[in-house]
Protein backbone atom coordinates (compact mmCIF):
# COMPACT_ATOMS: atom_id res chain seq x y z
CA UNK A 1 0.00 0.00 0.00
CA UNK A 2 1.64 3.44 -0.65
CA UNK A 3 2.16 5.99 1.61
CA UNK A 4 -0.38 8.64 2.23
CA UNK A 5 0.88 12.20 3.34
CA UNK A 6 -0.60 15.61 4.14
CA UNK A 7 0.98 18.05 2.75
CA UNK A 8 1.86 21.29 4.19
CA UNK A 9 3.48 24.82 3.09
CA UNK A 10 6.53 23.11 3.42
CA UNK A 11 5.50 20.86 0.25
CA UNK A 12 4.84 23.22 -2.06
CA UNK A 13 7.47 22.49 -4.18
CA UNK A 14 6.07 18.96 -4.55
CA UNK A 15 3.57 21.33 -7.30
CA UNK A 16 5.08 20.06 -10.41
CA UNK A 17 5.05 16.76 -9.52
CA UNK A 18 1.40 16.36 -8.51
CA UNK A 19 0.85 18.50 -12.17
CA UNK A 20 2.67 15.56 -13.61
CA UNK A 21 0.37 12.84 -11.80
CA UNK A 22 -2.98 15.00 -12.78
CA UNK A 23 -1.46 15.41 -16.48
CA UNK A 24 -0.61 11.69 -16.46
CA UNK A 25 -3.77 10.64 -15.43
CA UNK A 26 -6.19 13.11 -17.57
CA UNK A 27 -4.33 13.40 -20.85
CA UNK A 28 -6.13 10.32 -21.94
CA UNK A 29 -8.99 11.93 -21.45
CA UNK A 30 -7.98 15.64 -23.44
CA UNK A 31 -10.43 14.84 -26.12
CA UNK A 32 -13.64 14.62 -23.45
CA UNK A 33 -12.72 18.09 -22.11
CA UNK A 34 -13.13 21.47 -23.20
CA UNK A 35 -9.69 23.28 -22.85
CA UNK A 36 -11.40 25.20 -19.85
CA UNK A 37 -12.33 22.09 -18.19
CA UNK A 38 -9.24 20.65 -18.49
CA UNK A 39 -7.32 23.25 -17.15
CA UNK A 40 -9.58 23.15 -14.63
CA UNK A 41 -9.13 19.60 -13.55
CA UNK A 42 -5.45 19.65 -14.54
CA UNK A 43 -4.13 22.64 -12.38
CA UNK A 44 -0.57 24.10 -13.55
CA UNK A 45 2.18 23.42 -11.14
CA UNK A 46 2.13 26.86 -10.01
CA UNK A 47 -1.44 27.03 -8.86
CA UNK A 48 -1.37 23.63 -7.36
CA UNK A 49 2.28 24.89 -5.43
CA UNK A 50 -0.08 28.29 -4.38
CA UNK A 51 -2.71 25.64 -3.16
CA UNK A 52 -0.69 23.62 -0.62
CA UNK A 53 0.85 26.74 0.31
CA UNK A 54 -1.94 29.09 1.42
CA UNK A 55 -3.72 25.95 2.78
CA UNK A 56 -6.91 26.79 0.40
CA UNK A 57 -6.77 22.38 0.24
CA UNK A 58 -6.57 19.71 2.08
CA UNK A 59 -3.83 18.47 -0.46
CA UNK A 60 -2.54 14.40 -0.07
CA UNK A 61 0.09 13.11 -1.77
CA UNK A 62 0.59 9.31 -2.34
CA UNK A 63 4.13 7.99 -2.71
CA UNK A 64 5.50 4.10 -3.49
CA UNK A 65 9.24 4.43 -2.08
CA UNK A 66 10.29 8.22 -2.73
CA UNK A 67 7.85 8.45 -6.42
CA UNK A 68 5.15 10.26 -5.88
CA UNK A 69 1.99 8.12 -7.67
CA UNK A 70 -1.35 9.77 -6.64
CA UNK A 71 -2.80 12.58 -4.93
CA UNK A 72 -5.87 13.96 -3.95
CA UNK A 73 -7.31 17.18 -2.99
CA UNK A 74 -10.13 18.19 -0.26
CA UNK A 75 -11.98 21.56 1.10
CA UNK A 76 -14.28 21.93 3.58
CA UNK A 77 -17.84 22.76 2.16
CA UNK A 78 -21.42 23.27 2.85
CA UNK A 79 -23.46 21.28 5.02
CA UNK A 80 -20.38 20.13 7.25
CA UNK A 81 -19.06 18.42 4.40
CA UNK A 82 -15.44 17.75 2.67
CA UNK A 83 -15.82 18.68 -1.02
CA UNK A 84 -13.34 15.74 -3.58
CA UNK A 85 -11.67 18.42 -5.76
CA UNK A 86 -9.81 16.19 -7.11
CA UNK A 87 -7.96 13.13 -7.04
CA UNK A 88 -5.78 11.15 -9.98
CA UNK A 89 -3.12 8.51 -10.23
CA UNK A 90 -0.30 8.20 -12.25
CA UNK A 91 -1.74 5.48 -14.75
CA UNK A 92 1.70 3.42 -14.74
CA UNK A 93 0.55 2.53 -11.07
CA UNK A 94 -3.16 1.90 -11.75
CA UNK A 95 -4.85 -1.59 -9.75
CA UNK A 96 -2.62 -0.96 -7.08
CA UNK A 97 -4.53 0.56 -4.67
CA UNK A 98 -3.59 4.36 -5.14
CA UNK A 99 -6.93 5.87 -5.52
CA UNK A 100 -8.57 3.45 -2.43
CA UNK A 101 -5.74 4.38 -0.12
CA UNK A 102 -6.38 8.02 -0.73
CA UNK A 103 -10.21 7.62 -0.44
CA UNK A 104 -9.61 6.16 2.64
CA UNK A 105 -7.49 8.99 4.04
CA UNK A 106 -10.14 11.09 2.93
CA UNK A 107 -12.86 9.66 4.59
CA UNK A 108 -10.66 9.27 7.85
CA UNK A 109 -10.04 12.74 7.86
CA UNK A 110 -13.45 13.78 7.32
CA UNK A 111 -14.38 11.53 10.25
CA UNK A 112 -11.88 13.03 12.61
CA UNK A 113 -13.44 16.54 11.48
CA UNK A 114 -16.84 15.29 12.31
CA UNK A 115 -17.95 15.80 8.59
CA UNK A 116 -21.34 14.51 7.68
CA UNK A 117 -20.60 13.50 4.04
CA UNK A 118 -18.05 13.74 1.28
CA UNK A 119 -18.97 15.05 -1.72
CA UNK A 120 -17.15 15.05 -5.25
CA UNK A 121 -18.35 15.63 -9.14
CA UNK A 122 -17.49 13.66 -11.56
CA UNK A 123 -17.30 13.37 -15.26
CA UNK A 124 -19.22 10.24 -17.08
CA UNK A 125 -16.08 9.38 -19.27
CA UNK A 126 -14.44 8.55 -16.23
CA UNK A 127 -15.46 5.55 -15.68
CA UNK A 128 -12.46 3.59 -13.79
CA UNK A 129 -12.65 6.37 -10.74
CA UNK A 130 -16.77 6.00 -10.89
CA UNK A 131 -16.65 2.22 -10.58
CA UNK A 132 -13.40 3.25 -7.36
CA UNK A 133 -15.93 5.65 -5.69
CA UNK A 134 -19.48 3.49 -6.02
CA UNK A 135 -17.12 0.69 -4.19
CA UNK A 136 -16.23 2.90 -2.15
CA UNK A 137 -19.43 4.01 -0.86
CA UNK A 138 -20.43 6.98 -3.04
CA UNK A 139 -23.85 6.85 -4.71
CA UNK A 140 -25.16 9.73 -6.99
CA UNK A 141 -27.17 12.10 -5.86
CA UNK A 142 -28.96 13.11 -8.94
CA UNK A 143 -27.85 16.34 -9.55
CA UNK A 144 -25.76 17.82 -12.69
CA UNK A 145 -24.23 21.02 -13.91
CA UNK A 146 -22.00 22.46 -16.45
CA UNK A 147 -18.84 22.42 -15.89
CA UNK A 148 -16.45 24.82 -18.69
CA UNK A 149 -18.58 23.30 -21.22
CA UNK A 150 -18.55 19.32 -19.75
CA UNK A 151 -21.42 18.13 -18.17
CA UNK A 152 -20.13 16.85 -14.76
CA UNK A 153 -22.10 14.63 -12.33
CA UNK A 154 -22.03 14.99 -8.10
CA UNK A 155 -22.03 11.76 -5.78
CA UNK A 156 -21.82 11.40 -2.38
CA UNK A 157 -20.93 9.02 0.58
CA UNK A 158 -22.50 10.12 3.77
CA UNK A 159 -20.50 8.82 6.94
Amino acid sequence: MPEIRILTSADSALGADIHRVMLLSFEVFRKDYTPGSFSATVLSPELIADRIRKGEATVMAAFEGKQLVGTAALKEAEGNSFYLCTMGADPAWHGRGIGYALLKKAEKLALERKKDFIGLETNRVLTRAIALYKKFGFRETGRSRDFFGVTIFEMRKDL
